[in-house]
């Protein structure tokens, strides 16, 4: 198991303690612990002075489990592996989905885990671009190109896309994403989708289905974080029908952060109860 280094989070790290105003943050502003608590029933309050600070199990507490669940329609608690964040969710699911001999498609540009830790494990990575339509800035969109990343996926052991997509914000639409899930069925190519941005979509209508409810070969990480402005709980997730790769998942876990803490998945399961208001 070998661990990529990352150029973009390297820059962030050396440059954002200098910056008087970040212009490209990927989340919403942040919540302060008060406003979070202000959310709780006085029952949840008292829950919340009396928590143990203990471990969790390793797959995330059944509540918090089944709270994510209830996002993923026709899926359950046992579909759901609880990270401590969306990047050590891809770090398990990919070392748990790719070999060495596997070929993977990544749409990019992309958040450098998506390439990098398939590349550190040896697999060979296809690097599908998005592509810039419209001449005019005000008209200028990304777009992916249908016939490109078809023949891509007839090639493909795994297929990542990210879509509300970072960092163009791009979106496909419920056709292109059907179509996606079912050449990837047509081929045996498993989707893996990094959708932590799923739920800040500007449009009605335009949130896409969890690919995890949509194919046995799916794949869904998410996250609290982006959409909740909620990055200091450490809490992501991964979903899935495969229960073979969740299991692979979490025995990888158990070399990292092992488990979650009760105090991160507390306040998870509130701020998810409260997650269309926030």
């Amino acid at each position: 198991m070998r661990f990529p280094s990352y150029a973009l989070t390297e820059y962030q790290a050396q440059n954002n303690s200098k910056a008087s105003a970040r212009l490209g943050a990927a989340s919403l502003e942040l919540m302060s612990l008060s406003q979070v608590l202000a959310l709780a029933t006085p029952a949840q309050l008292s829950e919340w002075q009396n928590l143990t600070l203990n471990y969790v199990p390793d797959r995330g507490g059944i509540e918090l489990r089944a709270a994510i669940a209830a996002n993923y329609s026709g899926l359950s608690a046992d579909n759901v592996v609880v990270f401590s964040s969306a990047t050590e969710a891809l770090f398990c699911c990919i070392h748990a989905a790719v070999k060495q001999s596997d070929r993977c498609t990544v749409i990019t540009p992309c958040y450098e885990p998506l390439v990098k830790i398939p590349e550190s494990i040896g697999a060979a990575v296809n690097r599908i671009p998005l592509r810039r339509e419209g001449e005019e800035a005000a008209e200028a969109r990304w777009v992916l190109d249908g016939d490109e990343i078809r023949e891509a996926i007839a090639k493909s052991n795994q297929l990542f896309i990210n879509f509300p997509h970072n960092p163009t914000g791009a979106l496909i639409d419920h056709a292109e994403l059907a179509e996606l899930v079912a050449h990837c069925e047509t081929h045996g190519t498993r989707l893996i989708a990094d959708e932590v941005f799923r739920g800040l979509e500007h449009a009605e209508g335009a949130t896409l289905e969890p690919v995890a409810t949509l194919t046995a070969h799916g794949v869904s990480i998410g996250s609290l974080a982006k959409p909740h402005g909620a990055g200091g709980v450490r809490i992501g997730w991964m979903v899935s029908q495969d229960a073979e790769l969740l299991t692979r998942a979490v025995t990888i876990r158990r070399s990292l952060s092992v488990c979650s803490g009760t105090t991160d998945e507390w306040l998870a399961r509130l701020i998810l109860a409260h997650s269309q208001t926030l």
